[in-house]
């Protein structure tokens, strides 16, 4: 890595890139066959993190090509909803991290994870960089464990708020665990929490107001089965919020917006 005059850092033949504490903020990850991304190395809090950079489409010439027809069988398991119960409250990163315990609900199958999907809101600032990290579950009641770490930390920036964001992990070629997985989700940087209140119905309820940080959509579903974990730096701890009634018909608190897809393929 050099501007032609100053040195900040090298990469390697397996794509690995350091970057010395010279480096400039920004660095441009460019490669012949993959679109350039840039990445603000200056809040970056690990050592060591994932960068995936997308293909680029090259046109080939027509080739006919005869195989055995494969039927390939996709699956959602999470919180699919396609829109947050509230638009203006959602779970945000700013201070401590989140692991969202996704269950599965097929243990006959085997299914090979596809992509990670998370609901970002337009609330804050939904282009702010964030880290997704993949841990095979052990069961709901324990918490993220360190050993069984399956991917990341991924580096993910979304593009817009108010729509799902998508971390394609079929390079990882994953197994859905038969225990179930965590997603977890860690800001780029730790911004302190300001605190103010939203009135929704007849009902004040406290949400934080920094802006300068990344919301989750919140959404009505598997509201009775709370399988959030937040780590506030002093080790993780289950959320066991109650569900919360607005005019009586309601439930405010919901499960973070995160879902997997994956796939199974079966020869005809």
């Amino acid at each position: 890595l050099t501007d032609g005059v100053f040195t900040f850092g090298y990469t390697s033949t397996d794509g690995k890139v350091q970057v010395y504490p010279n480096c400039p903020k920004e660095i441009e990850l460019k490669h012949v066959a993959y679109s350039s991304q840039i990445i603000d190395v200056s809040i970056l809090p690990f050592q060591e993190i994932t960068v995936l950079i997308k293909a680029k489409t090259i046109q080939l010439p027509d080739v006919n090509i005869y195989a055995k027809k494969e039927r390939e069988r996709y699956r959602k398991m999470g919180i699919t909803k396609k829109r947050p119960f509230w638009g203006h409250l959602g779970y945000a990163t700013s201070v401590f991290n989140h692991a969202q315990y996704i269950p599965n609900e097929d243990i006959r199958n085997n299914y090979i994870l596809s992509a990670v999907h998370v609901y970002i809101l337009s609330k804050g600032s939904p282009t702010l960089p964030f880290f997704v990290t993949l841990y095979k579950g052990e069961d709901e009641t324990l918490a993220p464990n360190e050993k069984l770490k399956m991917a990341g930390p991924v580096y993910c920036k979304a593009l817009q708020g108010d729509a799902y964001f998508t971390l394609d992990v079929t390079a990882y070629n994953l197994e859905m665990p038969k225990t179930g997985l965590f997603v977890m989700i860690e800001p780029a940087h730790k911004v302190p929490p300001v605190y103010g209140t939203v009135k929704i119905g007849k009902t004040e309820w406290q949400t934080s107001t920094n802006k300068n940080q990344v919301f989750i959509g919140s959404a009505n579903q598997h509201v009775n089965t709370y399988r959030t974990w937040r780590d506030h730096g002093k080790g993780w701890k289950r959320s066991s919020f109650p569900p919360k009634i607005i005019d009586g018909e309601s439930s405010i608190v919901g499960n973070p917006m995160i879902y997997l897809t994956m796939k199974k393929q079966k020869r005809k």
